[in-house]
């Protein structure tokens, strides 16, 4: 190198300036050792600390199931009442609730042992919530029952704000940060509707899959079938719910997370409007993109819990709590209306191939709105290639962020082109091509271009 710097400065620089002109190439080289150095051992630090709290997070969840195991084998509640308990539907549950026939204590103590069991069979659950049993006995103290969801218990996706509790969204790095210090606006409403939140449910790593992986608590299984997986985002509500383990839940849904969860699993689910139950009260990993917004919704075991949890948080109780929900009330003279309607439905969208499953439960829908004297109509959606192209533009607009939030830990197997570089996903793009046009346009989307 030295030679070479002698040779280049004889022919275009001065001679006398060649000693700075090298201390200057050895300085640069030592800043920029340094700061590699510098940053890799920052790295390495950061990847450790995070490690250490996510191994500090399983152990804290193992040890919160194991008290409550424990805690249920003591309680007075025998196995015929728990299993009496469990077979109420959510309109039967709230009426015995209501007429006092059930305490919520003992409504309580059989879903947590159902829950227990679902977690052992699907991996479902992150967090037991503490206060659980103290709001339980506070709705058997009250001398009369006004509240809609009293009793009720209720379960919670991981990315709704609860006081006391992390919102990891499945990333890691979210558990260096401190536990919420107050409840969201949804979850204050919950509470004050006498409803009983009791468990928070598994996610996929950064919410953007339908799976449910993470590094932090693992893989959920579907309640069916323990070698499938129960869809995503909401996929630990849609295991519990799926298992029996909860008789109602809250989920959010982007582009499916809810509903994909609500038809692996079994059960039901409802996208609402964005504004109708508010999204200040969730955690959002990516908060810059505003252009798809995310919607908070119901799921439950039946299409009466769905109701039961709108009409309750439809209400201008809710809206005086929380004034970004817009303060439309649940209209129950359209819900029992008889007016015949027109409603439109496919088959296929002549994109994805439809499993004879899937086509054979649209038929039977379509068959059950007909009986009921429904005008149905078959059409086909247009241009849903670009449709599902420009979300996954909007969704992944920024990719250098997304793989930001996955920095200090290894990407799962659904985010790993995220992690990639432009070049290696246009290769991989240019062969998927002749196979899966649309495999390939969202390889290479998953940054935002196309």
């Amino acid at each position: 190198m030295e030679d070479t710097l002698r040779k280049y400065c004889q022919h275009y620089i001065p001679e006398e300036m060649c000693p700075y002109i090298k201390s200057g190439i050895f300085a640069i080289l030592v800043v920029s050792g340094t700061t590699f150095l510098f940053n890799l051992l920052k790295r390495q630090r950061m990847c450790m600390k995070v490690k250490r709290a996510m191994k500090e997070a399983y152990s804290k969840r193992a040890e919160q199931l194991k008290s409550l195991k424990e805690k249920l084998q003591k309680s007075s509640l025998t196995e015929e009442m728990r299993n009496e308990i469990l077979s109420l539907d959510i309109v039967q549950l709230q009426r015995r609730l209501k007429d006092r026939s059930l305490k919520a204590i003992d409504v309580l103590h059989a879903y947590q042992y159902k829950a227990l069991e679902a977690q052992e069979e699907t991996n479902c659950l992150i967090a037991i919530i503490p206060e659980a049993e103290e709001l339980a006995l506070k709705c058997d103290s009250v001398p009369h029952v006004t509240k809609p969801l009293h009793g009720i218990p209720i379960s919670l996706k991981e990315n709704i704000i609860y006081k006391g509790l992390h919102t990891t969204c499945g990333l890691s790095f979210s558990l260096l940060s401190p536990p919420h210090a107050d409840d969201s606006n949804l979850v204050k409403c919950l509470k004050e509707l006498g409803a009983v939140p009791f468990v928070t449910t598994n996610v996929p790593q950064s919410l953007m899959s339908k799976s449910c992986n993470n590094n932090i608590y693992g893989q959920t299984r579907n309640p069916h079938k323990a070698d499938r997986c129960p869809g995503g985002s909401s996929g630990g509500e849609g295991a519990l719910i799926g298992y029996g383990g909860s008789i109602l839940g809250i989920g959010t849904d982007i582009s499916g997370s809810i509903r994909c969860p609500a038809h692996f699993c079994g059960i039901y689910g409802l996208k609402t409007t964005t504004s109708r139950m508010g999204t200040g009260s969730i955690f959002k990993p990516v908060k810059e993109q505003i252009l798809i917004q995310t919607s908070v919704g119901p799921m439950a075991q039946t299409a009466d819990g769905l109701i039961m949890a709108t009409k309750a948080l439809f209400s201008q109780e809710v809206f005086e709590m929380d004034p970004q929900i817009s303060p439309i009330e649940f209209q129950n003279h359209l819900f029992d209306s008889k007016k015949k309607l027109r409603i439109g439905y496919y088959e296929t969208d002549n994109l994805n191939k439809t499993i004879p499953a899937c086509r054979r439960a649209v038929l039977l829908a379509k068959n059950a709105l007909e009986s009921k004297g429904h005008m149905v109509i078959d059409f086909t959606p247009p241009r849903i290639l670009d449709a599902v192209l420009l979300a996954v533009e909007i969704v992944f607009s920024d990719g250098r962020l997304m793989r930001k939030l996955i920095k200090y830990e290894s990407p799962t197997e659904e985010l790993y082109f995220i992690t990639k570089s432009e070049g290696f996903r246009k290769i991989i793009s240019a062969l998927v091509y002749p196979f899966d046009k649309l495999a390939s346009k969202s390889i290479y989307a998953s940054d935002g271009r196309r």
